[in-house]
Formats: structure tokens, sequence, C-alpha cells
């Protein structure tokens, strides 16, 4: 990271993504924005008028003008840097948001967009690809699948290590899993299943279950994602993680990186694992279908060292965006 460069980080308003880059928010030289108006002090009237003005719904039918005037309330900055490197994920890549992207490369000396796709392309139907070639200097990727099919730049996730808080209320676990049921619910109940009959302790949660999709006794089924913060708790209680691919990823995720952080075993479907440069047999296990699992694995309750791989940090992921741009 160079500490001349201002680097200000278009992201998500969920303290997921935050969190995700807690290790380099107290630098001078980096802002996060996670929505638009990004809690500032403003009333309900002008944060109504924000929403519906941006809404994309309404500017899918027609493109509301004069979107400009919230450019300043959106960011500004008063420092004295070399150059600004505006990161932007892909939640951004609107329509609604091509005067804000105007006013980023204009308003600020030196400036670079860069666009992060942090999801597979394919999760997201409504991004506009013009808007991407038009208005950023450089996209980058988390996914080596969508890196090569697209020509993008590619970045393995990266997260920062952050402080738990103890969740008396959260049982201990052999074994962790949390995700959406979307179109691996048979892989989920699948997994479950095998470990109620083994014996093993599961804390499973699972939110969007589909009409018609069977509850299972035993499964925490959530209406809404829980924070963050709570999944750390869980998983602080648990001995290992278990991750489920989807969309045929085969890079690392952010549950790999996480085992690495805070010292889990971890259990995943991802298939290039055993190929990534920080696998340990001991600490890690790639299967295909739960019945590959050796139960000794879950069941013996081991620590590891805490790992912090420069590449898959915040600072690791700023300084190769230098390198771009």
């Amino acid at each position: 990271m160079r500490n001349d460069r201002k680097y200000v980080i278009f992201s998500h308003k969920e303290d997921y993504y935050k969190m995700g880059f807690s290790e380099v928010l107290n630098l001078p030289n980096v802002d996060y924005v996670g929505e638009p108006l990004n809690g500032g002090d403003y009333n309900k009237v002008v944060r109504s008028l924000n929403r519906i003005h941006f809404s994309q719904k309404i500017n899918s039918v027609v493109e509301l003008p004069f979107k400009s005037i919230w450019n300043k309330k959106i960011y500004s900055d008063s420092g004295s840097y070399v150059d600004y490197c505006f990161i932007v994920f892909m939640n951004w890549l609107h329509p609604q948001y091509k005067p804000l992207f105007k006013y980023l490369h204009n308003a600020f000396k030196g400036s670079k967009l860069i666009l992060y796709f942090e999801d597979v392309v394919a999760s997201r139907k409504h991004i506009s690809m013009d808007i991407a070639e038009k208005y950023f200097d450089e996209i980058v990727t988390f996914d080596k699948n969508d890196s090569e099919k697209y020509d993008f730049h590619y970045y393995p996730a990266f997260m920062s290590r952050n402080i738990i808080s103890e969740n008396n209320s959260i049982k201990e676990s052999d074994v962790f899993f949390i995700g959406n049921a979307k179109k691996r619910y048979n892989a989920i109940l699948e997994f479950y299943n095998f470990f109620a009959a083994n014996g093993i302790k599961a804390d499973f949660i699972v939110s969007k279950l589909q009409d018609g999709e069977q509850r299972v006794e035993g499964i925490n089924y959530v209406s809404q994602e829980i924070t963050y913060s709570e999944y750390l708790q869980h998983l602080q209680k648990s001995n290992c993680i278990l991750e489920i691919i989807q969309g045929g990823s085969d890079s690392p995720t952010s549950r790999t990186i996480e085992a690495l952080l805070y010292g889990k075993k971890l259990v995943s479907t991802n298939v290039k694992l055993k190929e990534m440069d920080f696998f340990d047999d001991e600490q890690m296990l790639s299967v295909q279908s739960a019945k590959e699992i050796p139960i000794d694995f879950i069941r013996e309750h081991k620590s590891f060292e805490v790992s912090k791989v420069e590449r898959y940090t915040p600072t690791g992921f700023l300084s190769y965006i230098d390198t771009l741009v």
C-alpha cells in the first residue's frame, strides 16, 4: 500500500463486508462507503428521496435526471493525496450511478476506478458490463473461472481477522455450516443427515428455503441472514467449518480464509482446495460427498495456529491494486 494514495472502497452496508476490511479502516488514507449517504447526518425525508432517486426498479423504467446533486453527499474529501483509487464493488454497477462515476473521475486528481467482482458474474442478472467498460480503468474478480471467461484480473478472496465477543447462548459444535438453500439444499441435507447419523454435533443455519422444500429437525432455519458478528460467534464455538460451494467456483473463498484466520478445520466441496498454497491435510479436507468424510476428522477437536497469509488480507489486496494502476 502507498501512503500518498487515498483508497476509497464502495462496498455494501452489511457488516460482513465492512469487517472484511477492518484491518485497514483505521488508516487515514482508507475510506469506506457502504451505501449512498453512508450514515451521514441526514433526516428521513432526505434519505427517502435518495432511495427513490436511485431506485433500481424506477430507473429501469425511466432514468431519473439530476442524480449529480447527490455526488458530494455520497463522497467528498478535503485531504491532499497524490492520487485517489476508488474500488467499487459490483452492487454499484447500475446505470443510476453513472453520474457518480463521472464525478469521481473528474473531481479527484489522478483518480483511478477499479471494479471488483466479489461474486461470480452469473449471480447477478442486472449488472451492466457496458458501464464497466466505459467508466472503469481495471476490473478484478475473486473467481478464477470468471477471470478467464471475461478476461478480468484475478485476485483471491481476502478477509480481516476480527475480535469475536463471547456468546454463551451458542452451544459448542463439531461442525458449523451457514448459507442460503438456493440450488444446493439437497447437498445441505446430505451433509446434515450424515453428521446426525454419526452422532456429530452439527450447527446448521439455513436461509431462503423455497416453498415446498422440507424442513429437517435440528437445522436452524432463519428468515433473514444473521450478522457477520453473530456468524463469527457460531464459528468460535465450533471445531470445523463446512463449505458447500455453489456456482462452480474453484477459487479460495471467505470460508477458506476464515479457517486460516481463526485456526479452524475446514471441510469443503471446492475441488481445487488441495492445490492452494496454504493447504494442510491435517486442517483441511476436500470432498464431493458427505460419505467421503472420515468421522474422526470432525470428532477430533484440535486448535491450529492462526495463519495470516498476506495475500489473503485487505493489505495484500490493496497492494495488488497498486500494481495495476
